[in-house]
């Protein structure tokens, strides 16, 4: 028998990579190449990296072009953001940099905007977590968010809040943000003391009904060490709670239709609340739809971060970041919530209403008899699902991570301008660049194979030998190159990579040069502001992987961040330890999250311990509901009873009966 168990009041997982031994891969095949000391950096947070931050003279990779020969620079390629409308619209003209001001410094909480008349204007959180730190030299985010049209029509400021580290220094360090390839923000990073907030107005007509996409991304240098460790020093920390889009006086949030569930939005944690009424939730024929329909919801409205509420009773207004969603039969619904169509009592139904006295949506989905209900879940989620993207093995992860991650499958190679990783020209001393690649959730690999990273860069007899260039898989060094000449360029190197550092799911690739010259040994006074290029990465490297081998083991709790086992059309079977609420809750979060990793629905069966106990399962509940002997076939200790808390009582305040949404897939 194999089981995994799933206890909703606690929510933690650790998807570990195993470290490997540095590679020495010189540029050179001179002997005598020197190493240098290995500075380990802490893991940081997936970002796709961007546009180079600083300017100078490009490099040229013709034939027998020397290091630092100019070359007219190249524009910024673009693409046409996708548009929840029916046509896809052209990329607005870029017009000149709109005026930012910097208020006093203010606390960090955000106080809704409202006029002297008392209407109060419409603010939608733009960060996908509960904050964001850009580190080192050089960082960047991007990720998309979307709008009704009632929002992209009328004008909106963009505010963010910020504080930084006090060693980076505000005159040569630059907090950038662009909206669909537009700049909004370009300001000095200048907030060593509390959280300060910049609020830019938005040029009409730059947002979008649907999909826009938003970069940050920060230039930092230190104020008076021109080391490479002293790198590590530099930070600045991005505020949801002070960050977000605030609409003009009278714009209205209206959902339309199924096409804007998107636009729900976040909170300021960056999660996404599907808060579900539904009438006596313990019959079992609400439970296997209610649990289907909120991951149709999750696929829809492409959550990065969903948590489930279950309820039996109208809670009321909707914060901001939660859609409402009411189900169940016509008949069951009257009384429960005003305004349901009288259409639900002769057909399947599926509608958005307006909250009254809020600013908040309710989709309600209906119908006469359970067979209609069933329609009307199916209209939900007709297009949750994106075939193409999914033959293709695009993972969406737009919505936290631009642009969307590929899958490699085995025999591929991936171009660092597909992935997102531009040219990048560098002046500084460690450039920091960044990427994901998403692996099946069979891949397998121990001891064998390797990917190959085929190297495309050039740097200037400044960088002295010693210089070397690491590669990160999941935050563990992979692979370590030492440059052994003085100005050169590198076509096509190989770098060998160990399968072996990688997992099945999402993995984060950071490629880092460490950079040393005479310059910054002496760091003369105003050395860390200099703006001469000493290094370059084209977009032309590649990722190559070989084909691999794939293999499954169960059980296997990594499985879950790609989704779950591939199993041919066997369902998972699912054991909920009681049919109430917070187990409704908490199910719903994991299976909803599965499905958002995964890229579809989870086929799920749902059973009693009794009955399941030759099968392998997801027992979801408390550990006082775990029925007894079960703990031990797990190879779990009887005493967890005893130190875990147990279940909070029926109307006790002091217990929290919703799903953790500290549990997160995918992981970020």
């Amino acid at each position: 028998m194999r089981r995994v168990s799933i206890l909703y009041l606690l929510a933690a997982g650790a998807f570990g990579a195993q470290s490997a031994l540095a590679q020495v891969t010189p540029f050179s095949m001179s002997p005598g190449g020197t190493g240098a000391r290995q500075s380990t950096p802490s893991p940081s947070q997936p970002e796709p990296a961007g546009q180079p931050l600083a300017t100078g003279a490009p490099f040229e990779m013709r034939p027998g072009a020397s290091p630092g020969t100019a070359r007219p620079a190249a524009p910024a390629g673009s693409s046409t953001p996708f548009s929840m409308g029916g046509q896809p619209q052209a990329p607005a003209a870029p017009s000149p940099l709109p005026k930012t001001t910097e208020p006093a410094r203010a606390p960090s909480a955000a106080t809704p905007a409202a006029s002297a008349r008392g209407v109060v204007r419409i603010e939608r959180p733009v960060l996908p977590f509960e904050s964001i730190r850009f580190e080192g030299e050089t960082d960047a985010r991007s990720w998309t968010f979307h709008l009704t049209q009632d929002e992209a029509a009328s004008g909106a400021t963009f505010t963010i809040g910020y504080k930084n580290a006090v060693v980076v220094m505000p005159e040569g360090s630059r907090l950038r943000i662009a909206i669909n390839g537009e700049s909004v923000v370009d300001a000095p990073i200048a907030s060593p003391d509390d959280i300060k907030r910049i609020t830019a107005t938005v040029r009409p007509g730059l947002l979008r009904a649907g999909q826009n996409i938003i970069r940050m991304e920060a230039l930092q240098r230190h104020r008076t060490d021109c080391s490479i460790d002293a790198t590590y020093e530099l930070w600045t920390d991005v505020d949801a709670a002070a960050t977000r889009l605030t609409f003009a006086e009278g714009a209205t949030k209206t959902l339309r239709g199924l096409d804007d569930l998107p636009a729900v939005g976040i909170d300021n944690a960056g999660i996404t609340t599907i808060r579900v009424v539904a009438p006596k939730i313990y019959r079992p024929e609400i439970r296997d739809r209610l649990l289907r329909l909120v991951q149709m919801v999750a696929l829809r409205g492409r959550y990065a971060h969903p948590v489930i509420e279950v309820m039996e009773s109208d809670p009321g207004p909707s914060p901001v970041g939660t859609i409402k969603v009411v189900m169940g039969l016509a008949g069951e619904l009257r009384g429960l919530i005003a305004g349901v169509s009288d259409a639900a009592t002769i057909q399947p139904l599926t509608m958005m209403m307006q909250e009254p006295g809020s600013m908040g949506s309710t989709l309600v989905v209906s119908g006469p008899t359970w067979q209609d209900l069933d329609t009307a879940i199916g209209i939900v989620g007709g297009q949750a699902a994106n075939a193409k993207s999914a033959e293709r093995g695009i993972v969406d992860t737009a919505s936290w991570h631009w642009p969307e991650v590929p899958t490699a499958f085995g025999g591929q190679s991936f171009r660092f301008g597909d992935l997102g990783v531009p040219t990048q020209e560098f002046s500084g001393r460690r450039l920091k660049t960044s990427f994901a690649i998403n692996l099946p959730p069979d891949f397998y690999a121990t001891e064998y194979g390797e990917a190959i990273l085929h190297l495309d860069a050039a740097y200037t007899s400044a960088v002295r030998p010693g210089s070397h260039v690491n590669v990160f898989v999941n935050g563990m060094i992979s692979t370590r190159m030492t440059i052994t000449s003085q100005g050169d360029i590198v076509r096509r190197h190989t770098v060998r990579v160990p399968l072996k550092n990688f997992k099945s799911g999402l993995n984060m690739i950071n490629v880092e040069a460490a950079l040393l010259t005479d310059a910054d040994e002496r760091c003369t006074p105003g050395e860390t502001l200099s703006e001469t290029n000493r290094f370059v990465l084209f977009d032309t490297t590649t990722l190559s992987f070989p084909n691999y081998g794939r293999i499954g083991r169960l059980p296997d709790l990594a499985v879950l961040s790609a989704g779950r086992f591939p199993a041919g059309d066997l369902p998972t079977t699912v054991v909920l330890a009681r049919l109430d609420s917070p187990n409704y809750s908490a199910a719903g979060t994991l299976l909803a999250r599965m499905a958002r990793s995964a890229g579809a629905p989870v086929q799920a069966q749902f059973a009693n311990a009794a009955s399941a106990d030759d099968e392998s399962v997801l027992f979801i509940g408390a550990v006082d509901q775990i029925p007894p002997g079960l703990l031990n076939r797990v190879k779990v200790s009887e005493h967890l009873r005893m130190i875990w808390p147990s279940t909070p009582a029926p109307g006790d305040k002091g217990g929290q009966p919703l799903a953790s949404a500290e549990f997160s897939l995918p992981v970020s």
